[in-house]
């Protein structure tokens, strides 16, 4: 299948790419503000959820250009890492001197690379070899792809990654150094996903080797955390995960898995996939996750009354919460003392609960979240979190799909997947940087993840393709998105500063 992008000047524009910026940086002026660009001047992007909506909504969109008092640049200056030159004081320093670790300076939060220099991430998910007729007519290799994909890290001032698929898998070595030294001067750092409860599912088929027969659309994928076989295997997977990365260096560490729900749903007359302890105590007699509930109600003295108020509903969602985070940050640091873990990438509602939240930041050395269903990154939000718990957060999963993506003159279907519509790649940009400017104001965010690197193609349930990606189907750049992707990297720091001296 052929496979078109929307712009035609993409590989030309590639090509030229690689060829040009020193990876170590340089200051260069960038565009300058207007004169009495003293506040900042929003621009108005229309949007929707649903690429069936009628209705476009309008979002108010800060960019690079717009942010009042601040003169962009076209590349600062900064590490091999992507960080920070020079010497700094830090506080509040947690992880391993030698690995990446997280600190303060002043208020706010940065990683810790292990140069010792302050990093902000800016990084995108699933960076791996393609299957498709399309990746076959692009590389001849896995090892070109990856020396294009290393450069095109580079040039667009990126420096983290994640491999992505459903089991970590250590990078194969004929190409790992391609993607994590790709020129000299410039590393590039990861982290992986691996699925400490989920592995536990699939490993143990579901429903076949459990006290009860588990149902996905029905029942919380927590309540396997009660199975007799549950902590010893949390052991035996730690141990093989963490013997992949522990001792490496460009490893920033473990996101224990992937949107699990904590979600109490008192609301909902089944409980379905929720937290609810009616459920819970009506599971079959001696499963694990209904001796769980009889003890945590026996404990406290309550009586079937008590177990339907909104106040023991918390209560039960936070306990489930604080054993999930303990269990696996133990079993990880049994066995990697090293590097960080990164929570388990909270979502939608979840992302909001305070309770929720607090057990990750308990026992996790960086919270994560996939932001969505938010135009901008909201102050409100920001405050809670610092509320909640003096540690740092990182993005991992926001991004837009353009309504202009096409294969072939048609249209993608861009159903799948929980981020916004946009007219095109240009408004694409914006709304990175407008969440990208946000999440730096915020002073406690280390970084975030662009989803995807590459376009998602059709599957059974959607028949269609999304625009998740910073590289269309045919495995070219989408050159006005990027272009606002890589100002904003460019001037991640002189951002930083511009809202510490506020």
């Amino acid at each position: 299948m052929k496979t078109n992008i929307l712009f035609g000047a993409a590989a030309l524009l590639f090509a030229l790419s690689a060829c040009g910026d020193d990876p170590k940086g340089g200051e260069e002026p960038g565009p300058q503000p207007p004169a009495g660009n003293t506040e900042d001047r929003y621009e108005s992007v229309s949007y929707k959820k649903l690429p069936t909506d009628a209705t476009w909504l309008e979002g108010e969109t800060l960019i690079v250009d717009n942010v009042g008092n601040y003169t962009p640049v076209a590349r600062r200056s900064q590490t091999e890492w992507g960080g920070r030159p020079g010497s700094y004081t830090f506080t509040q320093v947690t992880g391993t001197e030698g690995f990446f670790r997280v600190g303060k300076i002043g208020q706010r939060w940065y990683l810790i690379a292990p140069d010792n220099s302050p990093v902000i991430l800016r990084g995108t998910q699933d960076v791996r070899p393609g299957t498709t007729d399309a990746y076959k007519a692009r590389f001849a290799t896995d090892v070109a792809w990856a020396a294009e994909a290393g450069q095109f890290l580079v040039d667009n001032n990126l420096n983290a990654t994640l491999q992505g698929g459903l089991r970590p898998a250590v990078m194969p070595a004929e190409y790992k150094d391609l993607i994590l030294n790709p020129v000299e001067g410039r590393k590039i750092a990861y982290a992986e996903i691996v699925y400490m409860l989920r592995s536990y599912l699939w490993d143990y088929n579901y429903s076949k080797n459990f006290s009860f027969k588990f149902d996905d659309a029905v029942h919380n994928r927590l309540y396997v955390m009660f199975e007799e076989t549950y902590l010893d295997y949390l052991d035996q997977w730690a141990a093989q995960v963490c013997a992949m990365y522990k001792d490496d260096v460009h490893f920033i560490g473990y996101m224990l898995d992937n949107e699990l729900n904590y979600k109490k749903m008192m609301s909902n007359t089944n409980g379905s996939q929720g937290l609810d302890i009616r459920m819970a105590l009506d599971m079959p007699e001696g499963s694990g996750i209904r001796k769980f509930a009889e003890k945590f109600v026996a404990d406290r003295g309550y009586t079937p009354q008590d177990v339907i108020t909104q106040a023991v509903y918390d209560e039960f969602r936070e306990v489930m919460a604080d054993y999930y985070f303990k269990t696996t940050t133990e079993a990880i640091r049994r066995h990697d003392p090293n590097h960080l873990i990164l929570g388990n990438r909270i979502y939608v509602s979840n992302m909001y609960d305070e309770r929720v939240m607090k057990a990750c930041a308990k026992y996790c050395d960086v919270v994560s979240i996939n932001y969505y269903n938010a135009w901008s990154v909201d102050p409100a939000y920001i405050a809670n979190l610092k509320s909640w718990f003096d540690k740092p957060f990182i993005v991992t999963e926001f991004y837009t799909k353009g309504a202009d993506a096409n294969v072939d003159g048609e249209p993608y279907s861009n159903r799948p997947g929980g981020g916004w519509i946009v007219k095109t790649q240009k408004d694409r940009g914006k709304f990175h940087q407008n969440i990208g400017i946000g999440l730096i104001a915020a002073q406690n965010c280390v970084g975030w993840y662009h989803f995807n690197y590459v376009d998602t193609y059709e599957d059974a349930k959607y028949q269609g393709y999304t625009n998740k990606g910073m590289l269309a189907l045919n495995y070219y750049p989408y050159v006005d998105f990027m272009e606002y992707v890589k100002q904003l990297n460019d001037n991640v720091y002189g951002l930083a500063d511009h809202y510490d001296a506020k």
